[in-house]
């Protein structure tokens, strides 16, 4: 509310403010790592949630309070078993693929060779 209100009533007051906050927040963003980066990404995200282009549908009650986190061996056969269950057999072994390449490493009783299958350019 406090945003309408000054963008209404003074509209570059309200110009100044957001530049500032975004300004704090670049800041924040080039100074940080990992939880605290993410944060400032969900902060800028929030400060330009107005914007037509931006917009997504967010549910902002729940607006972080969860966050990515990195893919852990134990994690590996449940993503190759949604890969698998939404795009298919292929896609499993390039993902089993490019898991290994990025060093997630498969417990050893699930591991199995993935079948020679490209892998695209553009991931």
């Amino acid at each position: 509310m406090l945003d309408v209100d000054l963008r209404w009533r003074n509209p570059e007051g309200y110009k100044l403010t957001f530049r500032r906050v975004r300004d704090h927040i670049h800041r924040r963003l080039a100074a940080t790592h990992g939880r605290e980066q993410q944060r400032a990404i969900f902060d800028e995200k929030y400060l330009f949630r107005n914007l037509p282009s931006i917009m997504s549908p967010i549910d902002w009650s729940d607006w972080g309070r969860h966050y990515p986190e990195q893919a852990q061996p134990a994690d590996r056969e449940q993503i190759l078993e949604l890969v698998a269950r939404w795009e298919g057999e292929e896609s499993r072994a390039i993902a089993q693929r490019w898991l290994h390449a990025r060093g997630v490493p498969c417990p050893a009783p699930l591991c199995e060779p993935a079948p020679p299958t490209a892998l695209p350019t553009s991931l």
